[in-house]
């Protein structure tokens, strides 16, 4: 149980890194303001939010089924 518990802080982990990433990328055009920063930051910083929203409500969502919530 207990490598399965770190298996699931492992991935919540990454989710987190995955949505810094994703900020840091949104956060770009301010920076430095061009038609591809605006681009990346929209398409990849947007995408990499997204994907680690999903993970951690997967990862929740599995939590809740288990305990009997769900």
């Amino acid at each position: 149980m207990n490598s399965k518990r770190n298996y699931y802080t492992m991935i919540l982990i990454i989710a987190g890194i995955l949505n810094i990433l994703g900020m840091i990328l949104i956060i770009m055009p301010v920076v430095q303001l061009t038609p591809l920063t605006l681009i990346i930051s929209a398409v990849f910083g947007g995408g990499l939010v997204v994907l680690s929203i999903a993970i951690y409500a997967a990862v929740v969502t599995r939590d809740l089924i288990k305990r009997g919530i769900l």
